[in-house]
């Protein structure tokens, strides 16, 4: 009974040193707002990294599937957003929540550029049409720009042509490699999707809390640090 008494009691001191130091960083911020904008741009901060680092995994690992490094270039500009949510969510300055509010506008246009190249990526996985300037079928989906996309281990519709040239050059080409690629782009361009969605809609919600401190600012007339 000693023993679990104890460990109770060890439990508690812990919840509540973890209290504290929740309060000890909220009293850090000004105000319930600036708490707010800590919170949300936290949140960018982590989906960006993470959008990041499934760009940097398709480009290494499948790049015929993400050739315009769209995670990469969009998930840049929204980590760099999310920084500046941060800073101003420390210094409270007017300016900073303007400069956070441009970013969040620009990070606004690439959620939805960086949403509409990953559903048209998805979309073109497993794709084909015939080479028709070579004269034969190309299967290889690195062999040649104009044929991104074209992974020669899936097949999206029945074809006899291409299936019959397949099967004779099956010794060329790595098919396990392939099908860890296909799932690989699948992945990537569906998560793309969906973390640019999550992104917009914080951003929209880091839109509204700008516009409302800077509004604060102008019409309340209060000081360029309250």
């Amino acid at each position: 009974m000693i023993i679990i008494e104890g460990w109770r009691q060890l439990g508690r001191n812990a919840s509540i040193k973890a209290v504290k130091a929740g309060e000890a960083i909220r009293n850090k911020f000004n105000n319930e707002r600036n708490w707010a904008i800590f919170k949300l741009s936290l949140c960018e901060l982590l989906f960006s990294t993470i959008l990041l680092s499934l760009g940097i995994v398709c480009v290494c690992k499948t790049k015929e599937f993400c050739p315009y490094y769209s995670a990469i270039w969009t998930s840049i500009i929204f980590i760099l957003n999310s920084l500046i949510g941060l800073i101003t969510s420390k210094t409270n300055f007017v300016d900073h929540y303007i400069t956070h509010l441009i970013l969040s506008l620009i990070s606004i246009v690439l959620t939805f550029v960086g949403g509409t190249i990953s559903l048209i990526n998805w979309q073109l996985i497993g794709t084909y049409k015939q080479n028709n300037e070579r004269g034969r079928q190309l299967i290889n989906p690195k062999a040649d720009e104009e044929q991104m996309y074209r992974a020669f281990c899936l097949l999206g519709e029945h074809d006899s042509r291409r299936i019959s040239y397949i099967y004779s050059h099956m010794n060329e080409y790595n098919f396990r490699e392939c099908l860890i690629g296909v799932k690989i782009g699948i992945a990537v361009n569906s998560l793309q999707f969906l973390i640019t969605a999550l992104l917009g809609i914080l951003f929209l919600v880091s839109i509204v809390l700008c516009l409302f401190r800077i509004c604060t600012k102008y019409v309340g007339g209060e000081d360029n640090k309250k």
